[in-house]
């Protein structure tokens, strides 16, 4: 994941109109379904996203969908992910239907349905 971001963040993208994208990079998106965040406890979550700040990808660009608690948060959230801001967001599997749509793993990225510009997302699952 942090080889991908590095190789792609200065990499531009077409928008939907097919024209170049202002903000260069692109979205990872991460399944996981070894447990959940939590706050001063250690977990998955918590350690993949350490070791991607240990290997140069900002913490602020790496976000948890579990961190989007309502439908406001999650709209912030998303905008962040077409505008460049989120680099790598991680979620579960069965979030499925709590603000975004798209189906199971593995799954192609230009139609998971997660609210992001055209071009800029991969998925990636484990």
């Amino acid at each position: 994941i942090a080889e991908r971001y590095h190789a792609e963040k200065t990499a531009t993208y077409a928008d939907r109109a097919g024209q170049p994208s202002p903000r260069p990079g692109s979205l990872q998106v991460v399944f996981c379904d070894l447990g959940t965040p939590h706050p001063g406890r250690w977990s998955v979550y918590s350690e993949l996203r350490d070791d991607l700040v240990r290997r140069g990808v900002p913490e602020a660009a790496v976000r948890f969908v579990h961190e989007a608690a309502d439908d406001k948060a999650k709209a912030e959230l998303f905008a962040g992910c077409r505008e460049g801001r989120v680099a790598v967001l991680i979620g579960l599997d069965r979030e499925d239907g709590r603000g975004y749509q798209r189906p199971g793993p593995p799954q192609r990225p230009a139609s998971s349905g997660l609210p992001v510009a055209a071009g800029r997302h991969r998925a990636f699952c484990f």
